[in-house]
């Protein structure tokens, strides 16, 4: 039988669950932890991981080589270097005045990406990047990648012969529009000398003077409308302004990843080279410029990193 007493206690439930509910608002995913990270979510210490979720209630604890990289539900962006307990709203109070209109957006999209696993790959799980000796020719640049600009720096490895090489640039029609034969391991190219269209796919190959079988394959090159390139031009110069300390592995990684996100490879291979270089014990950071290079066909890049900063991964 159904009581004032039982619906007034009802209420009261509802009401409280609500409150709690309110109270332990989540405010910050963990883009990145490192080290001495713990969270106290309720009574005790607890290691917190990549992806994990930082309420209104809980409290941070870094230890003397903890780093952590955390999201605001508002788009801003925070690292924590320095030892010590932090509450929660303190945090909050060490967030950049500063509107976060892009980053809103985007830091939600790299968050979601990385709580999903498909930024925090293990080197394991990316296969071998090695290759055998003398079978191509392997490039030192991003194998497919847009332009704002029509300049363009171009380079690949030697061969162990010192044959030269011949550089061509194909048009969408398969068609060579250029042709140079050189000793060097890179070209700088101007994509307006060749009257290109933009917002079409060029290609550009690199292949042995003696021997076309060896060769670097199809890289694509697309110069970008004029519409196209100044929007992106304006969403990467607020990009910029809102993640403006150029020495924060957590803002080079995200500007490293809105390039990725749009096609601007040449670009994106710097910011997440630079992210890397500022956190080389960060697995994140490390794994992404891994993933970068393999994903972009620069195998003795990635090599190369491997065997250096390998090590730190996960």
């Amino acid at each position: 039988m159904i009581t004032l007493n039982n619906i007034f206690y009802t209420i009261l439930l509802i009401i409280f669950c609500r409150t709690v509910s309110f109270t332990q608002e989540t405010v910050f995913s963990v883009l990145s932890s490192k080290g001495g990270v713990q969270v106290k979510q309720s009574a005790d210490w607890q290691p917190i991981r990549t992806g994990g979720k930082i309420s209104t209630q809980d409290k941070i604890k870094l230890s003397g080589n903890g780093y952590l990289a955390l999201a605001h539900i508002k788009g801003k962006t925070l690292e924590l270097k320095k030892a010590g307990e932090y509450d929660v709203s303190t945090l909050i109070n060490m967030l950049s005045k500063n509107d976060a209109s892009f980053n809103q957006k985007f830091v939600s999209y790299v968050s979601n990406e990385i709580t999903g696993g498909k930024s925090t790959k293990k080197m394991t799980m990316l296969g071998a990047v090695s290759r055998a000796a003398s079978v191509s020719v392997d490039i030192a640049v991003p194998n497919s990648s847009s332009f704002l600009d029509g300049k363009i720096k171009l380079s690949w490895y030697k061969l162990h012969s010192d044959a030269g090489f011949i550089f061509r640039i194909i048009n969408p029609n398969d068609q060579t529009i250029f042709m140079e034969e050189l000793k060097d391991t890179s070209m700088v190219i101007d994509m307006e000398d060749f009257k290109v269209d933009r917002g079409l796919r060029y290609h550009w190959i690199v292949s042995s003077a003696t021997n076309e079988n060896l060769s670097s394959g199809k890289n694509a090159l697309t110069l970008l409308t004029k519409s196209a390139g100044s929007a992106i031009a304006d969403t990467i110069a607020l990009l910029k302004k809102e993640n403006a300390d150029t020495e924060s592995p957590l803002n080079n990684y995200l500007i490293a990843k809105y390039y990725e996100s749009v096609g601007l490879n040449f670009d994106a291979v710097k910011y997440f080279e630079k992210s890397a270089k500022l956190a080389p014990d960060n697995s994140l950071y490390v794994n992404e410029y891994l993933r970068f290079l393999k994903d972009s066909g620069c195998r003795t890049d990635a090599d190369e990193v491997n065997n250096i900063l390998g090590k730190v991964v996960e």
